[in-house]
């Protein structure tokens, strides 16, 4: 009994329970599947009295309830909690949107669950109306090209809609770091600035919330631009979290700006005033160039008449000008107009009608030029053209005026008809080009005509007219185009050049004889070798012909072509004595008649022989010299070998004297010496000790060693003496000089070998002493362990044979090589090398007295290599 007032507790409290519940609540008894109790709000949201709720069951309420019923109500009653989504339809046919809870239920000992019905529909509109105003909104997005973005600062997350994907050249599912490849694409001038401004909007202090900016990418190759408009997000201590904003291209816009910019640049800086006006005159737009031409600023013709710049000139009445415009919507003629000075000025009008994209009128249109200056030249051009009528008429030169386009002439004047014999009548009209008036070649007349198409002139154009009579005439025609009514004129003037051309065909005979004369003469002067030259006094100007650059042995690369090229080839002995003689030539005290010396580039020096005349005004004064240049150096050599060979006899006369003296009055004392020497070894031989016995032996061979060289000296004296010039085989010279030294040659074991040699014009015997003295010496001067080896050759140069003798011997220190050739010079001692140390001075003299030259090359224990010239005869 005491158990019942806490049931009686319990049920209260659960009663209280349902009946507060926020939702509709119903408790379901799961054997019977009858609700067995709910609440007023299960009442209500059904729409069903308690009486009839108590009889239904979940299935009867809502047969949609059956799918979850089984499965969600044995988790309730396992202890769990059991919630799934349903849709009710209500008795008037709306569907409203849930979630069911079910719940255990006490008392426990029964299948009791507590069902709460939570109306899920007006939530489920709010997400359909945001989900429905986000789609709307990405459509507005779309439509409009904007993109939006979220930028969560402290998450460093970036967030684009597709939009904001397209705008900067991505798809959708495109994987990458936005913010890097967003700064990846910036413009490089951009890049900085917005980094910068980034750094600053960040900043606590920074107190910025909306933004509007443009900046530049490069996408695909191409640079767009990028406006974007948002807000910033910030906490109370002025840190920012987010910025949320949108995006859109305006490329196009700054296309346009750009395009207004430019036509609004060059209607201020066009040439023409520009002016623009309501329907009512009332002027809307002034340029500068409006300001120039009528004096008043933009600002004072604001909002002013247009008509206070018109007068009432019109170069058609008033009636036809309106009745035009009206018409064609357009006119265009010519007026008088008064700036702000009050000066009236002739102006080329252009008047439209400005229409709006329907098509109405709302104002109007002028383009004004300034045309008073062609004006004054219009009148100009007609005194002008009056002028130009007479002068053509009456001028002396034969003129004619023709249209290009169909040959005839349009006007002539009376100088061409006198000239070509025939009345004005008969050549107006007529073509220019007529047979009967015209012998000149066609190609020719083509010609001038293409000349005047292209160029728009001729002067000088020699051609050929024909006479009424007949006869040739020959003119010089020039002409030019005229421009009269747009039309293709010229005027064309003759002048008669008749009898010029028959002088300058009497003048042609003559200079074709004079051409005759001078290749005569230039024939005649190469053939002789003679150079002609020309020097200009006052310039300078030096001109040769091709035997004067032969002459001075240089090229015309090389001319400086003035009187340097001269003075610099002069041998500086003759240099004084040869700008004298010019000096005096142009005084006129002596005429230019000289022989002087020239060095040639290669140092060689030529003799010439020169002579001219000088040419003067009037006044006596020198204007140029005219002259001729000849070599005469094998005349000058031939002279001078003449002189040689006169000194080279009263020599042989003296050396003849001096070989007598060595013969008789030097070698006398030696004999003398050298036979009391004998008669005193005779006397005394028993008597003497060894060491008198040496001393005697000495003397005698002192005595025979000095008797050598007295004749080795004679010897070098009459070297060329008495012989004479003729060819000589060197290879006989050679083989016979081998067969002298036999036996030093077997001697020592030499071998010598010789290329087949020239044959010379020299001094036969003089030229075997050389070859003997050489060889001899390649053979004395050997290496004792090793056998002589010797080689002779010959090399063909321009002017010279050049023999070389070389051996493998002892060989000559570079230091010696200077004293070889000087007479009685010895390097080594007697008793090594015996010898009069008198044979490498027969050689040079040798050599010497056949014009060349003789040299050694050789190092010490590396052999000698002794080369000699001779020259080739002349």
């Amino acid at each position: 009994m005491q158990e019942e007032p806490v049931n009686v507790l319990q049920q209260e409290r659960y009663r209280v329970l349902i009946d507060h519940a926020p939702q509709p609540m119903l408790i379901l008894d799961v054997e019977s599947g009858k609700f067995i109790d709910f609440n007023h709000k299960a009442e209500l949201f059904f729409k069903m009295p308690g009486a009839r709720l108590r009889t239904q069951g979940p299935a009867e309420l809502s047969p949609d309830l059956k799918m979850y019923a089984p499965d969600s109500i044995r988790k309730a009653l396992d202890g769990g909690s059991s919630i799934f989504p349903w849709v009710h339809k209500s008795q008037e046919g709306e569907e409203i949107f849930c979630e069911v809870w079910l719940v255990r239920f006490p008392p426990y000992d029964r299948q009791l669950l507590s069902a709460t019905i939570i109306d899920k529909t007006q939530k489920r509109r709010m997400e359909q109306a945001l989900a429905d105003s986000e789609e709307r909104l990405k459509l507005a997005l779309k439509v409009t090209g904007l993109g939006s973005f979220d930028w969560n600062f402290e998450e460093e997350q970036l967030h684009w809609d597709d939009q904001m994907y397209e705008l900067h050249g991505l798809s959708r599912d495109t994987k990458v770091d936005k913010l890097n490849y967003l700064f990846s694409i910036l413009h490089p001038e951009d890049n900085a600035w917005i980094k910068n401004r980034l750094d600053f909007v960040i900043r606590p202090d920074a107190e910025l919330t909306t933004f509007e900016r443009a900046y530049r990418i490069i996408r695909k190759g191409e640079v767009r631009y990028i406006l974007i408009n948002g807000s910033f997000f910030r906490h109370e201590d002025g840190r920012i979290k987010r910025a949320i904003g949108t995006a859109r291209d305006i490329t196009a816009q700054k296309r346009v700006d750009a395009q207004i910019s430019y036509q609004a640049a060059l209607l201020e800086n066009i040439s023409d005033a520009v002016i623009s006006t309501d329907e009512n005159f009332i002027i809307k737009s002034w340029n500068r160039a409006a300001e120039k031409l009528y004096g008043w600023t933009a600002e004072e013709m604001m909002g002013e008449s247009i008509f206070q710049i018109w007068t009432d000139y019109l170069e058609k009445d008033g009636d036809s000008v309106l009745e035009e415009f009206q018409t064609k919507g357009i006119w265009r003629g010519e007026v008088i107009q008064r700036g702000k000075d009050g000066r009236d000025f002739h102006v080329l009008a252009s008047v439209a009608v400005m229409k709006d994209k329907s098509g109405n009128s709302n104002g109007y249109i002028a383009v004004n030029r300034d045309i008073t200056d062609r004006k004054q030249a219009e009148r100009k051009l007609l005194d002008s053209e009056e002028k130009f009528s007479k002068a053509f008429f009456s001028h002396p030169t034969a003129m004619e005026i023709v249209d290009m386009s169909t040959g005839s002439r349009i006007e002539v004047n009376d100088s061409l008809c006198k000239l070509l014999g025939y009345a004005p009548e008969e050549l107006v009209g007529k073509n220019a080009y007529d047979k009967l008036l015209w012998s000149g070649d066609p190609e020719l007349r083509n010609y001038a005509n293409r000349l005047m198409t292209e160029v728009g002139f001729i002067k000088n154009f020699p051609t050929e007219l024909i006479h009424k009579s007949g006869d040739t005439i020959h003119v010089l025609a020039s002409a030019a185009k005229l421009d009269i009514g747009g039309g293709n004129m010229v005027i064309v003037a003759l002048i008669d050049v008749t009898e010029r051309k028959i002088a300058e065909r009497q003048l042609d005979l003559t200079q074709l004889e004079l051409r005759e004369l001078n290749n005569r003469f230039e024939i005649s002067t190469k053939a002789a070798r003679v150079g002609i030259w020309e020097w200009d006094v006052d310039t300078d100007v030096l001109i040769w012909d091709e035997t004067m650059f032969e002459l001075y042995g240089i090229s015309e690369d090389q001319f400086t072509g003035n009187s340097s090229a001269w003075r610099n080839s002069l041998h500086p002995e003759d240099a004084q004595i040869s700008k004298r003689a010019i000096i005096l030539a142009l005084k006129g005290i002596k005429p230019f008649d000289v022989e002087f010396r020239i060095v040639w580039p290669d140092k060689s020096v030529r003799y010439i022989k020169a002579a001219a005349s000088v040419q003067r005004d009037e006044n006596g004064q020198a204007l140029r010299m005219i002259g001729t240049n000849w070599d005469i150096t094998k005349e000058k050599d031939a002279e001078n070998q003449k002189i040689r060979a006169r000194q080279l006899e009263l020599k042989n006369k003296e050396l003849e004297q001096f070989a007598y003296a060595v013969s008789h009055d030097l070698q006398e004392p030696l004999h003398t010496v050298k036979g009391f020497v004998s008669l005193l070894r005779k006397r005394v031989q028993y008597d003497l000790d060894e060491k008198s016995v040496e001393y005697l032996d000495l003397i005698t061979q002192s005595i025979n060693r000095m008797n050598n060289l007295i004749r080795a000296l004679l010897d070098y004296s009459r070297i060329g003496l008495y012989e004479q010039r003729s060819e000589v085989d060197t290879n006989k010279l050679v083989r016979d000089s081998m067969i002298d030294l036999g036996g030093q040659i077997t001697e020592t074991g030499a071998s010598i070998r010789f290329d087949p040699l020239p044959h010379l014009f020299g001094y036969e015997t003089e030229l075997r002493v050389l070859f003997q003295n050489l060889l001899s010496n390649a053979i004395k001067f050997h290496k004792k362990d090793l056998k002589p080896e010797i080689a002779i050759t010959a090399r063909e140069n321009t002017d010279a044979w050049e023999f070389c003798i070389s051996d493998n011997g002892i060989g000559i220190s570079p230091k010696h090589q200077h004293r070889i050739f000087a007479i009685f010079q010895r390097l080594h001692p007697h008793s090594e090398y015996p010898g009069t140390g008198i044979g490498l001075s027969h050689c040079q003299k040798i050599i010497e007295l056949h014009g060349g030259s003789i040299w050694v090359d050789s190092s010490p224990k590396e052999g000698s290599s002794f080369f000699f010239t001779i020259p080739k005869p002349v």
